[in-house]
């Protein structure tokens, strides 16, 4: 019973290494921008969280553990705050990204009425003052 506990802990393990890997990948593609990369990244992250909650579920409880048991749940809880301050990264850098389009789109929306506005001055037939129409 012990060592299907400690085998669902390794392959937890696994799992939550991947998820940090995965959160690592996600603050590259929400750096260059890459949308499509990034809803890639989630959608796994989804499916990792789902086979570690079915894992959860099949992981016999056990209120004393040994001291190799404690010391795989000592390092899942490492890597889950690994992945939370790397996810709280994500998302302020994503923030950040979302911020910087709405300034780019104000600045575009201003370009576009001063455009608008300098359009309506301009000459409809431009010519050279020497030349007669």
């Amino acid at each position: 019973m012990m060592n299907d506990c400690k085998n669902c802990y390794q392959r937890q393990i696994k799992l939550y290494r991947s998820l940090l890997d995965i959160s690592i990948d996600e603050q590259k593609a929400i750096e260059e921008k890459d949308l499509n990369k990034l809803s890639s990244l989630l959608y796994k992250k989804r499916e990792i969280i789902q086979k570690i909650e079915d894992i959860k579920k099949q992981t016999p409880s056990h209120t004393e553990l040994d001291p190799e048991g404690s010391n795989l749940i000592k390092r899942i809880i490492k890597l889950i705050e690994r992945i939370i301050i790397q996810d709280r990264k994500n998302e302020s850098l994503f923030k950040e990204s979302i911020n910087q389009v709405f300034l780019e789109l104000k600045h575009l929306e201003r370009a576009k009425r001063a455009r608008k506005s300098y359009k309506e001055f301009t000459q409809v037939n431009p010519h050279f003052l020497d030349q007669i129409r």
